[in-house]
């Protein structure tokens, strides 16, 4: 069967209609989504999510070209794909029967090796990221610890886990390039915060104070001294905001007066961040920012 393209099922729509009003057109009754893509770290090879089978699947592609398999991973869907940074796992995370419940799992890029990480009877998981060190799977997983969430490090071929601390609403943000400190999430929505956990320190919470206001996102720059998280204590509108673990003075990294910054994220080698913005009238923009030289470049708006 001929799976239609956008053009076709917007030329199917075209509008204005025919003068003879009486035609009748085929409408597609089926055009697929595809979501979630991420890149080996060759940039080959794209691992993504697509209902094109009638529920959310993993496939597997080569940029620009035809090639193209799908991750038998079973019959639940999957709702989020990574490819790790050293290229040998993909990380799926499954919703069974469409719930909130999740699952992680691990799969190699050619179909093999399956197999659970974190989730099921442990409880629920979260996907968190990759350690680029090591090449362990950052998770938290609620259900599993004594006392509320516990973030762990998973590593793929062993199954074997490191336990990094466990707390009420815990959700595990980064780990320092060495593996030894990490920044976790805490509290309720719209009143949260990121806590800093060192191995020979207390629990230290990153720039607090008395204003209102949520910190939930947190990552560490590129030698570990810098946490780099999205603010908007004392201000109107979230901004990236920098804080030196050297003497915990703090400054704004990146801030515009007519967006918040909605979501960022970092490269597997913490060379670039990328930040995305909520534009009052409901636009969103994207720009760059490289850590190490404090650059910071605008993206053309998608077409």
């Amino acid at each position: 069967t001929h799976t239609p393209t956008i053009p076709e099922a917007v030329a199917a729509y075209a509008w204005p209609p025919p003068r003879n009003r009486t035609r009748v057109r085929r409408v597609p009754t089926r055009v697929p989504a595809n979501w979630n893509p991420s890149l080996s770290p060759d940039a080959n090879r794209v691992v993504f999510v697509s209902d094109r089978s009638g529920a959310p699947r993993a496939y597997v592609q080569q940029v620009g070209g035809a090639d193209q398999h799908q991750l038998e991973t079973g019959g639940e869907p999957v709702i989020e794909v990574s490819w790790s940074p050293n290229g040998e796992w993909i990380a799926c995370v499954l919703a069974p029967g469409g719930s909130p419940r999740h699952e992680v799992w691990l799969i190699r890029p050619d179909g093999r090796d399956l197999h659970l990480a974190a989730g099921a009877h442990h409880g629920c998981a979260f996907f968190c990221g990759w350690a680029l060190q090591s090449g362990r799977v950052m998770v938290t997983q609620a259900g599993g610890a004594a006392v509320g969430n516990c973030a762990l490090l998973i590593d793929p071929d062993s199954g074997a886990r490191e336990e990094l601390g466990s707390a009420e609403m815990l959700l595990l943000r980064d780990v320092s390039p060495d593996e030894r400190s990490t920044i976790v999430r805490l509290g309720p929505r719209s009143a949260r915060w990121l806590e800093l956990r060192t191995p020979n320190g207390s629990p230290r919470e990153i720039l607090g104070g008395p204003a209102e206001g949520s910190r939930d996102m947190g990552v560490f720059s590129p030698d570990g001294q810098i946490i780099y998280m999205r603010s908007d204590v004392g201000r109107n509108l979230a901004a990236l905001v920098g804080v030196s673990l050297t003497d915990g003075v703090h400054h704004v990294v990146s801030e515009r007066g007519d967006a918040e910054l909605e979501n960022f994220a970092i490269s597997a080698d913490r060379r670039v961040m990328v930040l995305l913005w909520n534009l009052f009238g409901g636009r969103s923009e994207v720009t760059l920012y490289e850590p190490a030289h404090a650059r910071r470049r605008s993206l053309p708006a998608p077409p």
